[in-house]
């Protein structure tokens, strides 16, 4: 429980420091990398070109980001989300839209700047994300082949393995919503997690076998309270930049 509660203060705090991180070298409807550990490379979806992924990147929707053995990598986005992608993992970026904010969400805490909508998929892997408290009319969610995983603003990890078979969602704070491809919902409170086991027939169809919940020990809870401390550190040392002139707010991303 003590620790449960540590990793808690902890992201709230987390929520406050990235609420303001476009102030922090990013513009609205906007993202890049942070940390960036081992061998990383990112591929334009729209040229097909590849290359190396460097820290303090902007980068493109669509943008296909693959890392290595023992490689990792942090994406902030503008809306003040985080998500930490690990190694020998595949996410493409396939949707980040956000309205325009001004200068005044440097004074805000905890919640999002603006409505956004935010979709990774992940293909293999695992990704952590940490997601500031969302706007009513707000996205955030983490596809794979078997479904989707949405919030409203939490903690929580999504690892598929296409090989082994098996999809695990783990949430560390708040409350997630898997949705099956078939549209079945299972929810997963904080402190607890579920395991997808499923079939893949000759047509590449998939069947999920079998549902398992369960709480997660507090060794993984440690993890995700590392992996969280360092993006935290990582955006600290960056100095905070107030636009001189108010973005107005637009319904346009």
């Amino acid at each position: 429980m003590k620790l449960i509660a540590r990793i808690i203060a902890l992201l709230g705090f987390v929520a406050f420091a990235l609420s303001a991180s476009a102030a922090k070298g990013l513009a609205p409807n906007t993202y890049r990398s942070s940390t960036v550990t081992g061998t990383v490379t990112w591929q334009d979806s729209g040229t097909g070109e590849s290359m190396a992924l460097v820290a303090d990147q902007v980068l493109p929707i669509g943008a296909i980001i693959n890392t290595g053995e023992a490689s990792s990598a942090a994406l902030i986005f503008s809306s003040g989300a985080t998500a930490l992608i690990g190694e020998k993992s595949q996410v493409i970026v396939s949707k980040f839209q956000q309205e325009l904010f001004g200068s005044d969400v440097v004074k805000s805490s905890g919640a999002e700047p603006s409505v956004s909508d935010t979709e990774l998929l992940l293909n293999k892997g695992t990704v952590t994300s940490r997601v500031a408290k969302l706007k009513p009319k707000s996205n955030y969610s983490v596809r794979t082949p078997i479904g989707a995983a949405g919030v409203r603003g939490t903690t929580y990890q999504v690892l598929y393995d296409s090989v082994n078979k098996t999809l695990r969602v783990a949430t560390a704070e708040g409350k997630v919503v898997f949705r099956t491809a078939d549209n079945v919902e299972l929810p997963v409170d904080g402190g607890k997690d579920i395991v997808l086991t499923f079939e893949t027939n000759d047509a590449g169809e998939i069947t999920v076998t079998s549902t398992v919940a369960g709480n997660i020990p507090p060794a993984e809870l440690q993890v995700i309270n590392n992996l969280v401390e360092a993006v935290l550190r990582q955006e600290a040392a960056l100095p905070v930049i107030v636009p001189t002139q108010p973005i107005l707010s637009d319904d346009t991303p």
